[in-house]
């Protein structure tokens, strides 16, 4: 072990951190969040996801050192490039769509049912999921333990598709 020389700054929901998750809210298009580092202002982040607020909160820190204040971390927030097929809302007559079909992973699956299973909207909520690729050898135990160790709370249904679905 290496002692470290560097400011480190802890973020997170733990108490002891030096930036702290205060409360958040989910909506249906997007995140609110607040934290410690500005007492009292809601940010607000224009995509789906509590994993994201821990993304926002390392992005408010860098911002911090760098001198900027809470109005134009907001901005920043404002003009986030979204890349297409990630926790992507689509709404389609009475039905929304959450897709979230880039490139899965099993960290990636669980948040992006997690999303489905918070997602405001009283709905029927319907999860179709595929295979996940590039997990090599341990692919087979790694969809199986999705299957096992989700528990699928606020889904109605769900559609499975792949040669790791059975």
């Amino acid at each position: 072990k290496h002692p470290l020389t560097q400011k480190v700054f802890a973020y997170g929901q733990d108490k002891s951190y030096q930036a702290v998750i205060t409360s958040h809210r989910i909506a249906t298009g997007g995140l609110y969040f607040t934290t410690n580092v500005f007492e009292g202002r809601e940010f607000y982040l224009p995509m789906l996801g509590v994993h994201q607020i821990y993304n926002a909160m390392s992005a408010i820190l860098s911002a911090l050192a760098l001198g900027l204040d809470a109005d134009e971390i907001q901005e920043g927030f404002n003009h986030i490039d979204l890349t297409g097929k990630r926790n992507e809302v689509k709404k389609i007559r009475e039905c929304v769509i959450i897709d979230d079909t880039y490139n899965a992973n099993p960290s990636s699956m669980v948040a992006s049912l997690d999303t489905l299973s918070n997602y405001p909207l009283v709905v029927k909520k319907i999860a179709v999921l595929g295979d996940m690729f590039g997990l090599g050898e341990q692919s087979a135990m790694l969809h199986e333990k999705i299957g096992q160790d989700y528990h699928f709370k606020n889904i109605n249904e769900l559609w499975v598709v792949g040669d790791y679905t059975m």
